[in-house]
């Protein structure tokens, strides 16, 4: 549905008054650590300086008294075909395995429809990612995300970016806060949707979102945007057995973000290391001003799949990635030391 020019135009008013954007935030740099089956982190914590179209602003929170609410929101082109590539990336560390929930805290903040700016892409790194429908208790659908999906016969495929990607549509439908009389709404809802298994009982469902880790170890949350002015708070990751009002309770500190997790060496060699351009289109300069010798590197995209290694003969050097298909890719050493740089391939 279309959107008049009065009514836009009354909501960027809104959104100035209500939107002050913060001049510094805290940012992880390293990895946000699970405990007793509970991770909690706040959007804002990652890195966003590679896209300035990620903003920050903050407004009082409704649900408890006294609070601010700090959140992101998208504030470029809509992407609903297809990834935005401007990825958040936020390193996790499970040490409870097990079947965990995935929510994120977030509101529509634009419009007065319940469907629209109300979405984002999603990729969890994890053993396995997938969405679930029950009724009355009964599992009846399962979905995962494209291509392991139609690899799988007992699981359909739900709406994803592209086929090679493994992000799924999530969103939430919650009546938005921009209406006339309407009070804010921040909700933890987070669902995908199913388009694609032909079944008709379950066609148009929304599904719970899980993510299955097998091993204590280090994995990820990418998100990825696809709707503007979609604010977003929180998320959070919770095993079985933790009770979903544990879980989303407002008084949890954020998870401990663990930067020990890098060492010095680690964090100078990430500092002295640089590519560009980025975005690329056919190759990028690879240049390694540290102390540390760089051998060989791996090239992976955002599944963690390894796409390629490649010989490193000299500090500065060229490499190729004009065959790589468009999205984003992780350069990473392959030598005991925690270097990665993100890029972009055009």
């Amino acid at each position: 549905m279309k959107q008049s020019f009065t009514q836009i135009a009354k909501l960027i008013l809104l959104s100035m008054f209500a939107m002050p954007v913060f001049a510094q935030t805290t940012v992880c740099e390293g990895i946000f650590e699970e405990q007793n089956g509970l991770l909690v982190i706040e959007m804002e914590s990652v890195d966003r300086s590679f896209d300035s179209r990620w903003q920050l602003a903050s407004e009082p929170d409704p649900d408890l008294e006294g609070s601010t609410i700090n959140y992101i929101f998208w504030n470029g082109p809509q992407s609903f075909n297809d990834l935005s590539n401007a990825i958040l990336r936020y390193n996790i560390r499970i040490n409870t395995p097990g079947t965990y929930r995935f929510l994120v805290r977030g509101r529509i903040g634009m419009g007065d429809e319940r469907d629209l700016h109300n979405d984002y892409w999603l990729n969890i790194e994890a053993d396995d990612f997938f969405a679930e429908r029950f009724v009355d208790g009964q599992l009846v659908s399962t979905l995962g995300a494209t291509p392991e999906c139609n690899a799988n016969p007992d699981r359909g495929c739900s709406d994803s970016a592209r086929d090679e990607d493994g992000f799924i549509k999530t969103f939430m439908n919650v009546t938005p806060t921009n209406g006339e009389g309407v009070p804010r709404v921040w909700r933890f809802v987070s669902n995908a949707n199913n388009t694609r298994d032909g079944n008709d009982v379950t066609r148009g469902a929304h599904l719970l979102i899980r993510a299955v880790f097998n091993e204590p170890g280090n994995y990820a949350v990418n998100i990825d945007a696809r709707s503007s002015y979609f604010f977003m708070d929180k998320m959070i990751l919770f095993r079985d057995g933790v009770a979903r009002s544990t879980a989303q309770d407002l008084n949890n500190p954020e998870s401990t973000c663990n930067e020990d997790a890098l060492s010095t060496e680690d964090v100078e060699l990430n500092s002295n290391v640089t590519i560009y351009p980025n975005p690329a289109k056919n190759s990028i300069e690879f240049n390694n001003t540290s102390n540390t010798t760089i051998e060989k590197l791996v090239l992976r995209n955002v599944l963690g799949a390894t796409i390629r290694e490649i010989e490193i003969k000299n500090s500065k050097q060229t490499i190729d990635v004009s065959d790589l298909k468009s999205g984003v890719y992780f350069l990473s050493s392959t030598e005991g030391v925690n270097f990665t740089k993100r890029f972009i391939k055009l």
